[in-house]
């Protein structure tokens, strides 16, 4: 049975859905109120809807995410001249999702025009609150926008906190009280340590957070990791989040008090339900703990075998290699992305994540209802290849309702083997929580077709937040038909919220993209390899909804509009898109040479509001709605309003607020609308750039907010806040001292059976002296097939002081019987399974060594050298059996195995120690790790 919170809450629930519209009152309209729709659960990609249709059909109409979590946020910036941020249009903008509220002890950061170096410029309408030690800030949960989930969006100082397994820098370790008005007490994952650095919880009381994922500098174009070089610093904020043992309702509080030695800033929390997921009915299930990639499989191979379920179960699952996914028809599921935490511990360059197994085995595979996080630290100079997926996902794979943080990219989906058995993606991406990346959120790459990404939050991504490349570095074909839709995509601090880097007949609808930080909002361009825009059906964009996107100067100190469009770009329809408090210029084009371009029914209310003026590569003037290059894009009802004040005089503003490069087919605009102030501008321009101006105050309808030919103040229904529920939901959640299951995989019996190779040339006594003895030359006369995964050792006496080496002379690997021996490259320890190790003890035993885990391939047991002592100790040891298999024995002699009651959700506070890292025990999949922007 899956333990659901109970359908009281549905109707409830779906009022405190953050739903990112642009709200009808936000353009001064009078529209009824109808309950917001439930989040979407199911792999069917909504249709396109614009503002038009909505009111012809008097249906809401919504752009962005529907997300189960409300904001509570402080007031935002003052920013002079914005459209969004005065009382009457933020509160319409956010209605039903964000609750500001101003009641801390700290002190209020803004950043008023995009200063790069004002860290506030990065956050949710660029401000913050930050606090000192023993300062707080609280908020009052409003009556049906509670939860016992409560994630926060933080900044912490960045600092020197030494470097890890792959001598990267850490940062910062802190933390804050947590303290709520009905004495709930903080938890964290099952079986969760706070000893390990990438681990958050501390205490009932106490949550920690750290600067280990966050800052990078930016000196030139490419982020480094530490600020050598005056670089302009991004990546100051990321998020912590936990559960209560219970929920916030109506009229309780919440407060955050700094109890760390560092400030520490706070941009806003968020509160939700958490949704636990009992084990399905005869499901494979994987318990809490340390896993390897050969146990996985394993795993995998059960549940193939069986009902095709495989469930992670709660508590946090640790892996330290990439986990090579090969599946057909399997769902693989956690307990919740509140209850289940897969934490890979490698910092490695491709040492993490989960590869889509690149022959296209890995198909028809739905994966879901879990937290993913990294130890990675570093982009590795655009090559860490450490993406949470990565690869190929095909034939109707779906990844929804997965939470991930802290990776290179999200995922970068792509055919990197042209020998591949599948060509077709059909992938589906939704629910999903993408955020606090390095590099991309999503990247669609390397010949992806037929897929689409919908109802997914995209946060504080390093890169593009989404995004469709068509290279060609590793096998030739275009890709077409994918789909980006309601998504919300926030925070991006480097290139922009959406990418279309070429292709066939992608679709870009019904998204909402906001606050982003030296990036566009939405950028086609050419400057990367690959097929780029050699398409002959259209590439659609329509219905998105911008606000404060765009940059005067972006990590290349080059200016971009919120709609940005350069080089040779053709067949791309913009329709129905709005520009809200563009930070620079609405609209650019740049160097364009393309064809087929054309930007219809765009709305642009706002440009500017940073008060720079843009000379990049270009007379300086003052920022504007449209700048112009080439002659090809034709506009069709562009309007303008509340486009601030010229900061310049000089003779390039004249036609302000509009510049073509090429100072050719200038409008001349009456004197009288040289300032435009919050009246309306309408324009056209042709093919041919030949301009048309309505002139004056545009009044299609009272509110001057229309197009020709309707009025969408018409019966239009909005998603809004509406009445408050009279009563908070009952909850229920996984009780804590419920009993999780722990069924292992698949074993086979003890002892060498069928498909098993017996060394028997390896077993035997052996028996030294004090000193270092060569034992035997042990031999097989039969091949070892690759697919064996164990070596299963039955012994007697000191196995420690034994070690195998390979033929070389000297030896180039050595494989020591002694899990204390140091990795020095050529001696190496052999690795255990969880459960069995080596002793040096007159006993029988039998001990399992995981060759992947280890390193070493099954074909070093052809021919092997057997060494004993070197100890300073005399011994013997009796090896009564020794065989290869590709399945784990079972080791339970005949006893009955029984399930435990899962360890206690409040770990021991321990202070913080790194966790070390060894070298990656999987080659990666390489694929290119990242697109220069």
């Amino acid at each position: 049975m899956r333990k659901l919170i109970k359908k009281i809450v549905a109707l409830s629930l779906t009022a405190a859905m953050v739903v990112q519209p642009v709200s009808g009152n936000f353009f001064n309209l009078s529209p009824n109120t109808v309950e917001a729709a439930p989040a979407t659960n199911t792999a069917s990609v909504p249709a396109a809807q614009s503002r038009l249709e909505a009111a012809q059909n008097n249906t809401e109409w919504q752009v962005g995410a529907k997300m189960p979590y409300f904001r509570y946020d402080t007031s935002p910036a003052a920013i002079e001249n914005s459209y969004t941020n005065n009382a009457k249009n933020l509160a319409a903008m956010d209605e039903g999702t964000v609750s500001y509220q101003d009641n801390y002890t700290g002190t209020k950061k803004e950043s008023l025009d995009w200063d790069r170096s004002n860290i506030a410029s990065q956050a949710s309408n660029q401000s913050y609150v930050e606090l000192g030690k023993g300062q707080s800030i609280t908020w009052t949960i409003k009556t049906g926008r509670g939860g016992d989930g409560v994630n926060v969006r933080y900044t912490l100082p960045d600092g020197s906190g030494g470097s890890d397994g792959a001598r990267k820098p850490l940062g910062l370790q802190s933390k804050f009280s947590v303290k709520t008005s009905n004495g709930a007490s903080v938890q964290g994952y099952d079986n969760e340590d706070s000893s390990k650095r990438y681990n958050t919880y501390l205490s009932s009381s106490e949550v920690k957070v750290t600067s280990d994922y966050a800052w990078q500098y930016f000196p030139s174009g490419h982020p480094v990791d530490a600020n050598n070089s005056n670089g302009t610093p991004a990546f100051a904020f990321d998020e912590v989040h936990f559960r209560l043992s219970e929920p916030l309702t109506g009229g309780s509080t919440i407060t955050i008090t700094n109890t760390g030695d560092y400030t520490l800033g706070i941009d806003f929390i968020e509160v939700e339900y958490t949704d636990y997921i009992s084990a399905p009915s005869g499901a494979t299930v994987v318990p809490a703990g340390t896993h390897t990639q050969s146990q996985m499989e394993s795993y995998i191979r059960k549940a193939e075998a069986g009902n095709k379920i495989l469930y992670l179960a709660s508590g946090v699952h640790y892996m330290n290699e990439t986990w090579i996914l090969a599946a057909d028809g399997v769902k693989i599921t956690g307990a919740g992305m509140w209850y289940t935490k897969l934490q890979f511990t490698n910092s490695g360059m491709g040492s993490g994540g989960i590869c889509g197994e690149k022959t296209g085995y890995c198909q028809n595979v739905e994966f879901c209802n879990m937290y993913i996080n990294s130890n990675l630290h570093s982009r590795f100079d655009q090559q860490a290849n450490y993406k949470c997926f990565r690869d190929l996902f095909a034939k109707g794979t779906s990844i929804h309702d997965v939470w991930e943080e802290h990776f290179e990219c999200g995922f970068w989906i792509g055919r990197y083997d042209s020998n591949s058995i599948n060509k077709e993606s059909d992938l589906n991406i939704y629910n999903c929580r993408v955020r606090n990346n390095f590099a991309d959120g999503i990247n669609f790459c390397q010949g992806t077709r037929d897929s689409n990404v919908h109802n997914c939050d995209i946060r504080n991504n390093g890169d593009d937040g989404l995004a469709m490349w068509n290279a060609t570095d590793f096998q030739p074909d275009d890709e077409y038909n994918n789909t980006f839709c309601y998504n919300t995509v926030e925070f991006i601090w480097r290139a922009g919220g959406i990418a279309v880097y070429g292709g066939e007949g992608h679709k870009v609808y019904n998204n909402y993209i906001r606050d982003t930080f030296t990036a566009a909002g939405i950028h086609m361009n050419t400057n990367f390899s690959g097929c780029q825009f050699n398409n002959t059906t259209k590439i659609e964009v329509a219905n998105n909804v911008l606000v404060r996107t765009g940059t005067n100067k972006d990590s290349w100190n080059e200016s971009l509009g919120a709609i940005d469009v350069s080089g040779g770009v053709n067949n791309v329809t913009f329709s129905n898109n709005e520009i809200y408090d563009a930070q620079a210029n609405g609209i650019r084009t740049f160097n364009f040479n393309g064809k087929g371009v054309s930007m219809n029914n765009t709305v642009i209310f706002g440009i500017g509001l940073d008060k720079m003026y843009d000379d990049y590569s270009c007379s300086k003037h003052s920022e504007v709605a449209v700048r112009q290059s080439g002659t090809n894009i034709t506009y069709k009802n562009l309007l303008v309003k509340n486009v601030v004040t010229k900061y310049l005089s000089e003779s390039a503003d004249k036609h302000w607020p509009y510049y073509c490069d090429d100072a050719s087919n200038l409008p001349t605009i009456p004197t009288s609308e040289s300032v435009f102030g919050n009246t309306n501008y309408k324009f056209g321009i042709d093919a041919s750039g030949n301009y048309t101006y309505s002139g004056g105050v545009y009044t299609a309808n009272s509110n001057a907010n229309s197009f020709p030919g309707y009025d969408i103040t018409n019966g239009q229904k909005i998603v809004k806040e509406g009445t408050e529920p009279e009563t908070d939901p009952e909850v229920t959640t996984r009780d804590p001292s419920e009993t999780l299951p722990t069924e292992a995989p698949t074993k086979k019996p003890l002892g060498p059976g069928a498909g098993d190779v017996e060394l028997t040339s390896f077993e035997g006594s052996y028996s030294w002296t004090t000193d270092y003895k060569w034992q035997k030359y042990a031999t097989l006369s039969d091949s070892i097939s690759s697919s064996m995964k164990y070596l299963v050792v039955t012994y007697s006496g000191d196995i420690t002081s034994m070690r195998l080496g390979d033929n070389a002379n000297p030896p180039t690997a050595v494989y020591w019987f002694d899990s204390n021996q140091n990795d020095d490259g050529t001696n190496k320890p052999f690795k255990t399974v969880a459960g069995t190790s080596f002793d040096d003890s007159s006993a029988t035993k039998t001990v399992v060594v995981d060759l992947g885990a280890t390193g070493v391939s099954p074909s070093f047991f052809s021919a092997f050298h057997v060494h004993t002592g070197a100890t300073g100790e005399a011994g013997a040891v009796s090896i009564e059996q020794a065989w290869l298999t590709d399945t784990l024995p079972d080791l339970s002699d005949g006893e009955e195995t029984t399930t435990k009651t899962p360890e206690p959700t409040q770990a021991p506070t321990v202070a913080p120690t790194q966790k070390p890292t060894e070298a990656p025990t999987q080659a990666p999949t390489v694929a290119p790790t990242q697109k220069p922007t």
